[in-house]
């Protein structure tokens, strides 16, 4: 893997330090007393996820091995986007979600942006990855997010079944309803994502947050013979 640029660096770190906390506060929660945790807590289910999440975070790494700037700044914002969903869903567990007491719809807002932030990083993936021109490869990011949505409410309403936990609507409660929230939440930050995808938004982002010099990286990528005319950075 070439050598990370300094924004990338301080996105690694993020990362790391994600996936780190994730398996202490696991191992804490497993380990520790139920009758240190609220009454809400699922300590072993909770600290299982954490420690699953924590994982994930790590394998992304190994998964793809990038062998250019373009590639590497696809992966590390890929492998930053779920750093940050799973710290949002951690956050959730431990006490946000009891949000929803106070009027504030926390479970929602994940949800929306979960998918808008999926279908930014999905569709940027596959256009520098696997050459995908943008608009095949925002079908593709929005085909996944869709139906990964849609793989989590059954994954809720399992977990419940098999674990006895409450993941499935409001802590057990208002399931029909909060199921429908969550697919529109779904919906609305794929539509969202989408039309800012279209105009290109993502791309200008993408490019401050890296700080990645782009004429810099087509010259290096050109030069090194790895990419195809087509691909030329404009």
């Amino acid at each position: 893997m070439s050598k990370l640029m300094p924004k990338n660096k301080k996105i690694e770190i993020f990362i790391q330090a994600t996936a780190y906390s994730l398996i202490v506060i696991g191992l804490v929660l497993i380990l520790g007393r139920k009758s240190w945790w609220p009454s809400y807590y699922s300590p072993i289910y909770f600290g299982l996820s954490f420690l699953a999440s924590a994982w994930l975070i790590i394998i992304s790494r190994y998964i793809f091995k990038p062998p250019d700037l373009r590639r590497q700044e696809s992966i590390i914002f890929l492998r930053f986007a779920i750093a940050l969903v799973l710290a949002f869903n951690a956050l959730g567990e431990l006490y946000f979600y009891q949000l929803y007491k106070y009027g504030i719809q926390y479970d929602k807002l994940i949800h929306f942006i979960d998918s808008f932030l999926f279908v930014a990083v999905l569709t940027s993936f596959y256009e520098k990855w696997h050459n995908f021109k943008m608009g095949r490869a925002l079908k593709t990011a929005i085909i996944i997010v869709v139906l990964a949505g849609l793989l989590w409410e059954i994954f809720e309403f399992s977990s419940d079944f098999f674990f006895k936990t409450k993941e499935f609507g409001v802590y057990g409660q208002f399931k029909t309803i909060d199921t429908i929230f969550d697919i529109l939440s779904d919906f609305l930050g794929v539509t969202v994502g989408s039309i800012f995808i279209s105009w290109r938004g993502w791309g200008n982002l993408f490019n401050k947050l890296a700080g990645y010099n782009l004429q810099m990286a087509s010259t290096k990528i050109l030069a090194s013979g790895g990419c195809s005319p087509h691909l030329t950075i404009k």
